[in-house]
């Protein structure tokens, strides 16, 4: 969670809530997975050590697109570490380098570290254009009040504004139905054709 937070925040968690501080100071620095510090932690790439790992072990054996979350382990065996740090770790690097989880070419969601499983591949997401981003945020707030979303160009924000804009349209699906009926009900009263904008 305190990874997430960080990669949101732009690399910083300030303040940490007083009683996860020794935890995290515990877990982060001697796994080199941020750096937990009196109150804040930071999570940036100069404070995780195992992304340039990661990016070297990948281009040793030349995996470009696609990376085996079942290679990644491979990479992390002779470390000794339990399934839930490799998992972290993993979940880690996606993060910092906005890779998404897929499946046999579909894009999964991995919400949390028991979800990482041994036939999901890390990739490079296709990501719309900058000028397409901030249009989608805009008609997201204009047309379906979606106002509170994150506002940089990652993976995971794409698919933060995606979900938001399903659970708002199947929230008004019922009413839009209902407008569209009774327009095409009274649409000679309302001198209303197929063309008009309303319809």
């Amino acid at each position: 969670d305190h990874v997430k937070m960080a990669v949101a925040g732009g690399g910083r968690v300030d303040p940490v809530e007083t009683s996860k501080r020794s935890a995290l100071r515990r877990v982060a620095n001697p796994l080199k997975c941020g750096q937990a510090y009196e109150n804040h932690y930071v999570f940036d790439i100069a404070t995780f050590e195992w992304r340039n790992r990661f990016i070297r072990w990948a281009a040793q054996d030349e995996l470009t697109d696609e990376i085996p979350v079942k290679r990644i382990r491979e990479w992390l065996a002779p470390f000794g570490m339990t399934r839930e740090v490799e998992n972290l770790l993993i979940l880690a690097w996606a993060l910092i380098d906005d890779k998404e989880f897929a499946r046999h070419g579909g894009t999964v969601q991995v919400a949390a570290g028991r979800d990482v499983r041994d036939d999901y591949v890390l990739r490079n997401p296709v990501l719309p254009s900058e000028q397409a981003w901030e249009s989608a945020l805009h008609r997201a707030a204009v047309v379906l009040g979606q106002t509170a979303l994150p506002q940089g160009l990652t993976a995971a924000n794409v698919r933060t504004l995606a979900m938001a804009v399903r659970d708002r349209a199947k929230a008004v699906r019922n009413d839009v139905a209902e407008v569209l009926a009774q327009l095409t009900k009274h649409r000679e009263l309302l001198g209303l054709d197929d063309q008009s904008p309303r319809m």
